[in-house]
């Protein structure tokens, strides 16, 4: 009987599609950790993994592994380069998760621009009227620049083109053509367009080139008062470099959105969470109650489509790599 390993809860709308089948076995390691995963590896066909990492090591005692079913999108936690070498497949939600992450990028935006922790804290201590230490701005009529744009990246742009924003992109990979229409306006050096936007949005992978993309320079690239949210992975930013960035520490950069940390879950003593200019959540983009259904379900379905046979082409994160 074929087995499939499922790395940390899944949800009732998934969990229930593969105890469903009575055709499968279900092996629950609701608290993963390196050892409990290499125990059990060797029995899975499949494994449903979140954000656990799994290591080359890990991989090599999979010898049944024929498929992996991502709960997202991301891939930095998986050894895609030992997973592609054997033709396994990991399949992804797809864009499940895009609407929600988009949206929360926008309250980030929204946030910083309208200074909703400043004047959440003013109303509650009974002020009133609107304080000049903390000036705020429409976001119609700013320049947005969007760090990648797959699949988040067009949320977020629809949603800002919405608001009345101008949008620019940089994205060396971006099929430019395919999205041609769209009102993106795409940008060949990513220095100069730092230096021309009002918020910065990254919505790039976690790759060895894009690891601290936003460092000191890049940073002080930015024009004054503008705002950087990041909504994608924490290790894009230097976090040294964006707290020396910021006016607590003398310089010009208006503050971050943050919902992704170097350091994950979020550290109190993280010395980000002590500046005003940073509104941060524990990278709870993606879970709303809408897209954890949709990421469960689907999780689920790519689990049963690896063992039957039907995945489907366009949920294979690394097709090109193994075709």
């Amino acid at each position: 009987m074929p087995k499939v390993l499922i790395l940390k809860p899944l949800h009732e709308a998934g969990l229930s599609l593969l105890a469903a089948r009575e055709d499968i076995g279900l092996i629950r390691l609701d608290a993963p950790t390196p050892e409990g995963i290499m125990e059990l590896i060797g029995e899975a066909d499949v494994i449903c993994i979140k954000n656990t990492p799994l290591t080359d090591d890990m991989l090599a005692r999979a010898e049944r592994l024929q498929a992996i079913s991502k709960h997202g999108v991301g891939l930095d936690n998986l050894p895609m380069e030992a997973l592609s070498a054997r033709g396994i497949p990991v399949a992804t939600v797809g864009d499940a998760n895009a609407g929600s992450v988009a949206e929360h990028a926008l309250m980030l935006m929204l946030a910083l621009s309208r200074r909703v922790m400043q004047y959440d804290a003013r109303a509650r201590s009974g002020g009133y009227i609107n304080d000049p230490e903390w000036p705020t701005h429409e976001l119609s009529g700013r320049r947005l620049l969007l760090v990648g744009v797959g699949r988040i990246g067009r949320r977020v742009a629809r949603l800002a083109q919405a608001f009345g924003m101008e949008v620019a992109a940089f994205d060396p990979v971006a099929d430019q053509a395919a999205q041609a229409g769209q009102g993106i306006v795409y940008e060949a050096d990513l220095m100069a367009a730092l230096e021309r936007a009002d918020i910065v949005s990254l919505h790039c992978p976690l790759t060895p080139e894009t690891d601290k993309l936003m460092d000191a320079a890049r940073l002080a690239a930015m024009r004054p008062g503008a705002y950087l949210i990041n909504t994608a992975r924490g290790e894009l930013i230097d976090e040294a470099a964006l707290m020396a960035a910021l006016p607590d520490a003398g310089s010009t950069l208006g503050g971050a959105g943050l919902d992704v940390f170097a350091i994950e879950p979020p550290q109190p003593e993280n010395p980000l969470f002590a500046s005003p200019y940073i509104i941060a959540s524990p990278h709870s983009a993606a879970l709303t109650v809408e897209t954890g259904l949709r990421m469960a379900r689907i999780t689920a379905e790519n689990a049963l489509a690896a063992l039957d046979g039907t995945l489907q082409p366009h949920l294979i994160a690394n097709l090109e790599d193994i075709s």
